[in-house]
């Protein structure tokens, strides 16, 4: 395959990931989140919707993030790099997926395996970290401080307990299952058009970084370079949350998070 496009929903790895394939020599990353919608619509306006493949298809044949990123492609742009970004679906995805089939695009669909993990990073960094105040995320804030504060925050953050209200919980279980739901359905369409999909997880990320790494190089036609796995993106909270969470009984015995997780689960092959 010449490109890559991660298909993500949030706090899978995604930035660390697309971080470490950045730094092989022959990987080009154009964008970060540009082309998340809510980022788009507010640049762009939201009449760009139905032209999400065209902005796709331009950043896969090398054209620059600029003002005329959706604009039909004129002129052809030589580039010799692989491109590999990262993408919240959005868009007709019948016609994204003619772009991604033309652009010879491998597509990985990040998840997490551990639902419930997942929920309480969500909820102890945006409800307990972040005050309840919005979307709050130590990795892009521990980047914000001083190299001699970093460890010493990181430090207390992964020694922080916390009880968690199970409803607000159950809100923020809800929320990311149905957005796997959503994605899904259109890395469905994507599969069925003949793109080649592939399901990976953070946790296998997590646990050997370079092994992942090799594998998408490998689909890629390329081979490991040294460094690559040095992210700009430092893993901040604990592997597993549980630890930390002080009535974990009444989340695990809570029927509605069993039903979610069932759901959740199902959603894999």
């Amino acid at each position: 395959m010449k490109n890559l496009v991660i298909i993500y929903s949030g706090r899978e790895g995604s930035s660390a990931i697309v971080s470490s394939l950045g730094k092989h020599s022959e990987i080009e990353v154009p964008i970060f989140e540009n082309m998340d919608f809510l980022n788009v619509k507010n640049k762009f306006g939201k009449d760009v919707f139905s032209k999400a493949h065209v902005a796709i298809g331009n950043l896969l044949s090398g054209v620059d993030f600029d003002d005329k990123i959706f604009n039909e492609r004129i002129e052809e742009v030589s580039l010799k790099k692989r491109v590999v970004f990262k993408w919240r679906p959005w868009g007709d995805m019948e016609k994204v997926s003619e772009v991604l089939k033309e652009n010879e695009t491998l597509v990985v669909s990040l998840a997490r395996r551990d639902v419930v993990n997942h929920a309480l990073s969500k909820y102890f960094t945006n409800r307990v970290v972040g005050e309840g105040k919005g979307f709050f995320h130590p990795q892009f804030h521990v980047n914000k401080l001083k190299s001699e504060e970093r460890d010493k925050y990181i430090e207390d953050l992964r020694k922080s307990d916390f009880s968690v209200e199970v409803d607000k919980y159950i809100d923020d279980l809800r929320a990311y299952v149905d957005a796997k739901e959503s994605m899904a359905e259109k890395v469905d369409v994507i599969r069925k058009s003949g793109v080649n999909v592939k399901e990976l997880f953070y946790e296998d990320f997590l646990e050997n970084k370079r092994d992942f790494l090799e594998e998408l190089l490998e689909d890629l036609g390329l081979e490991y370079e040294g460094g690559v796995d040095k992210s700009d993106f430092r893993k901040v909270n604990r592997d597993d949350l549980r630890e930390q969470v002080l009535n974990m009984s009444d989340i695990e015995s809570d029927p509605n998070v069993r039903l979610l997780v069932e759901k959740y689960n199902s959603l894999f092959s």
